[in-house]
């Protein structure tokens, strides 16, 4: 089996079926695969409800799961995690990126920061253990 390319990562992208694959493949074959979009381009942050609009240059204004329906029931999904990360004692963005790094075969995750506290917290989120309890919560959201 060839190593990933850029076919194998926008097949990730498009399948849930062909993310999974992918993910067994590199866990087994030892390869490294950076998980990217970790924060749903900021809906898992906590900050949006949904009275929310995003300007005509946002990305978030063409984006599928900010259309109308989807968002808000995305919305109510990013509200199941920050209540789970709320018992956690972390925010729901160390959370999100804690339960995508502990999935096999992701080496590592690209999350954007704005500010040094968010910084910390993804850095102490490192050292968050999730059971096997929270993983299944976490896959039920």
């Amino acid at each position: 089996i060839d190593p990933p390319s850029t076919r194998s990562l926008v097949a990730y992208r498009a399948s849930a079926a062909a993310g999974t694959e992918l993910l067994e493949q590199s866990s087994r074959k030892k390869w490294g695969f950076l998980a990217f979009d970790v924060l749903a381009r900021g809906l898992l942050g906590g900050r949006y409800d949904e009275r929310t609009t995003f300007g005509k240059r946002d990305l978030r204004s063409r984006g599928a799961r900010f259309t109308a329906g989807a968002f808000e029931k995305n919305l109510a999904r990013a509200r199941k995690l920050a209540a789970l990360a709320r018992e956690l004692e972390v925010s729901p963005a160390a959370l999100a990126a804690r339960a995508v790094l502990s999935k096999a075969g992701i080496s590592a995750c690209i999350v954007g920061m704005k500010s040094p506290t968010q910084v910390d917290e993804l850095v102490r989120s490192s050292s968050l253990r999730l059971s096997s309890e929270t993983r299944a919560q976490l896959e039920a959201v």
